[in-house]
């Protein structure tokens, strides 16, 4: 049985890498949150192949993390989304960490974009501090669009 609201905070988060068989949880996860569809054929061709998590409290989703090459040897952060009521409790810094961990055998660095930009129904804001706080370093601004990498090295 999955808990909703205060009571699901309360069970431990577990970590996990994301297979193909969880695409629609993931795309269900983002258009709650978002009110924005995901491209499940793309999820699941980049969680076949690269680096992913998944972060759930009990049975529900509550964050994902996926990837893609940027180079041979820089991964690209596609993607991270953490339920509102799961924010500022540490989900997203520990789904960075795990996909840190996953990557830095085969990867010297991790790229990521972060707009506000994208399309989207809600106001977004630029999620800049949480990178910052993560160890990754602005290498370009727009204002709207900033430009995050971390070396793994």
């Amino acid at each position: 049985m999955c808990l909703s609201g205060e009571a699901n905070s309360m069970l431990p988060v577990e970590l996990r890498r994301a297979n193909s068989g969880d695409t629609t949880a993931i795309v269900n996860l983002f258009r709650d949150i978002s009110d924005k569809e995901l491209d499940a054929q793309r999820i699941e061709s980049c969680i076949d192949k690269y680096p992913s998590v998944l972060a759930l409290r009990g049975a529900k989703l509550v964050g994902f993390i996926y990837s893609s090459s940027f180079a041979p040897d820089i991964l690209e952060l596609l993607n991270i989304a953490v339920l509102e009521a799961q924010r500022d409790s540490g989900v997203g810094s520990m789904m960075l960490s795990e996909l840190e961990r996953q990557s830095s055998q085969k990867y010297r660095a991790i790229i990521l974009v972060n707009s506000v930009l994208y399309p989207s129904k809600k106001t977004k804001k630029l999620a800049s501090n949480f990178y910052l706080k993560n160890g990754y370093n602005l290498v370009h601004t727009t204002g709207s669009t900033n430009v995050f990498i971390k070396d793994l090295a």
